[in-house]
Parts: C-alpha cells; sequence; structure tokens
C-alpha cells in the first residue's frame, strides 16, 4: 500500500530540499557548510534508508570522483562500495538522491547477487520499493542532470566530455573515448585566453620532470610550477 501520510523520515528527507517543510534538523543541515556536515549527514541518510528500504541487508565517501553524481563497486567479496562526488553531490538534496540512487544498485549486488545488473529489471525493483516507502521525495532517475559547481572545466574538442580538475596536464593528457585534445575553459564556460593558457602549458612540459620527483603526487607538481610560474611572471613584469 502506498502511504498516505509523511512520516518523519520521510518529512525529514523532504525537508533536504530548498524548498522543503519546516524541520528543525534538516534546516542545520541546510545552513551549515556542507563540506563541514557531508560525513554525518551520509550516515544519517544511509541509515534510514538502510532500515526503512533495504532491511538492513545494504559506504565509503570517496572524493576523488569528479565527474558523475555517484556510482557503485561491487567487491568479489559480496559487498558494495558506494562513491559519492563531492563535486557534484554538493548540497543535502543531490546527496539525499543520489545516495539512494547508488543504494539501489547495491541492492542488486548484495541481495540479489546480480552483479551486472545495471539499470535492469532488478535496480528498477529497488526503485519502485524505495518510491513506495518514500513517496514524496523526487522520481529516482537513471542518470543525473545537475550543474556540477567546478572552477576549472576541461572540454574534449572532439566529443565534448568533460573534466573537473585543478590539473590537468593538458599537453600530455588525452581523452579516453576519441582521443581528442582536452582545452581548459573557465567556470562560466568561457575559454581563457589562448596566449596565458599555452605559456603556461610550455612552461609546464619545460619544467615538468624537475619537479616531479619520488614520492611527490602530480597535483602536488603541478601546484609548484603554477607558483614557479607566477614568480617568472612577476619578476618580469617587475624589470619592465
Amino acid at each position: 500500500l502506498f502511504q498516505t501520510r509523511q512520516d518523519k523520515d520521510e518529512t525529514f528527507l523532504l525537508a533536504l530540499s530548498p524548498n522543503g517543510p519546516p524541520h528543525f534538523e534538516a534546516e542545520n543541515y541546510k545552513k551549515a557548510k556542507f563540506s563541514q556536515i557531508r560525513q554525518d549527514l551520509t550516515k544519517k541518510l544511509f541509515n534510514i534508508y538502510c532500515r526503512r528500504c533495504f532491511d538492513d541487508k545494504v559506504n565509503d565517501w570517496n572524493k576523488r570522483l569528479r565527474s558523475t553524481a555517484g556510482r557503485c563497486r561491487c567487491q568479489s567479496n559480496g559487498n558494495a562500495k558506494v562513491e559519492l562526488s563531492i563535486k557534484v553531490c554538493d548540497t543535502p538534496e543531490r546527496l539525499r538522491d543520489t545516495l539512494l540512487h547508488e543504494m539501489c544498485h547495491a541492492a542488486v549486488w548484495v541481495i540479489d547477487n546480480i552483479r551486472k545488473g545495471g539499470h535492469g529489471p532488478a535496480w528498477k525493483y529497488w526503485v519502485n520499493r524505495c518510491q513506495k516507502v518514500f513517496p514524496s521525495l523526487p522520481l529516482i532517475k537513471r542518470c543525473h542532470t545537475y550543474k556540477i559547481n567546478a572552477k576549472y572545466l576541461y572540454i574534449c574538442n572532439g566529443c565534448g566530455i568533460k573534466r573537473h580538475s585543478k590539473s590537468l596536464d593538458i599537453s600530455h593528457k588525452i581523452c579516453g573515448i576519441c582521443n581528442g585534445r582536452f582545452t581548459l575553459h573557465r567556470h562560466d564556460g568561457k575559454k581563457p585566453s589562448d596566449k596565458a593558457t599555452s605559456a603556461f602549458a610550455q612552461f609546464v612540459k619545460e619544467k615538468y620532470k624537475e619537479e616531479r620527483k619520488p614520492g611527490v603526487k602530480h597535483a602536488e607538481t603541478m601546484k609548484i610550477l603554477s607558483q614557479r610560474f607566477k614568480q617568472v611572471n612577476f619578476l618580469y613584469l617587475e624589470k619592465m
């Protein structure tokens, strides 16, 4: 039977939306800086979903993801690990909806023992079950349409796929789908100055091996190169 009245759990979940009903605890989550409450809210949502939708049979927060809202990894020991992107799941509402979507994938493997169910009948079964438990929540969709709030955006000039990263070496990195080249764009979608971009790319090409030492990660190397590039430009301007 479908519910005709919202219970306490459903009211809390619905209140995580910007225009949701009044709820003291949900308001605290919405007002706080998301990075500070992300772990706590993830655990709370997981416990609600596990108890209400998955009979306690079915969480690792992975901050490395950049372009997908979430994914579920099936493990050989029968467990599943849900990974969520901090670049995409950056509000309580997005976290609420994405986690439920991915937990439906986890249930297909952990409970139904179907490893590659995708968005097939088994996944749809769990989606329908969740929507019967919480009918007021938005429909669980196959793909997200969220606008990603990233400062930097790299777009493949071949297939148009987007990457979100602070330091992508576009002088070496090519698209894994079409072998196209990436171009750097600003957060508003506009392309930065070609002159500035190519100057830095050339600097990276010349100095990268100098700074990439054993034990130093790529991101750290790019940060050092960025600082060196700024210093070189500053000294050049001082001499003019």
